[in-house]
């Protein structure tokens, strides 16, 4: 596919010289305008089915980057659970889950139950504001607005299976 080598290069030679004219030293991409947006070039796994929320590019994109010349940046990993045995029987969750759980289940002081689908948007005002202490304080996290969040819940919410949501509660407090 080298026919599109050319192309590939005008637009990363353009858009790195747009940079640089703003005192821009480096180029890192492709990514989103938010840490939690999806990013990067999918380089393995093209054959299987895309996670939900995650980059999906063409198996041919690693290959324009590499050869513009750029490097990259982090690897991340897409792990797959089959929630099914072959057989049809339930698969066993992981075993860190269900001590986790169980260790969770014992505390008197920790309430964990489903989101209510009767009050979504108070469920999802709480979802926001626990994602983005998640990740307070990690590198390149930008703390993602209300109003955005609530907009990545209305195109989920119809996917969403509320009984699967849990929230933990201590003190009245979401944790």
């Amino acid at each position: 596919l080298h026919n599109y080598d050319a192309t590939a290069r005008a637009l990363f030679d353009t858009g790195c010289a747009w940079l640089r004219s703003r005192g821009v030293r480096r180029c890192i991409g492709p990514m989103n305008l938010s840490f939690n947006d999806e990013f990067g070039v999918v380089i393995e796994g093209h054959s299987r089915r895309t996670p939900l929320m995650t980059a999906h590019t063409a198996c041919w994109y690693q290959g324009l980057f590499e050869r513009a010349g750029f490097t990259p940046e982090c690897e991340t990993l897409a792990y797959e659970k089959m929630l099914v045995e072959p057989d049809g029987k339930p698969a066993a969750p992981p075993p860190g889950l269900v001590d986790a759980a169980r260790e969770a289940s014992q505390r008197q002081d920790l309430l964990v139950r489903p989101v209510v689908r009767a009050n979504w948007q108070e469920e999802v005002v709480r979802a926001h504001g626990v994602m983005n202490a998640s990740f307070e304080g990690m590198d390149s996290f930008v703390p993602v607005g209300l109003e955005d969040f609530q907009g990545v819940a209305r195109q989920l919410e119809g996917i969403l299976v509320p009984e699967l949501m849990l929230f933990a509660q201590s003190a009245g407090q979401t944790v």
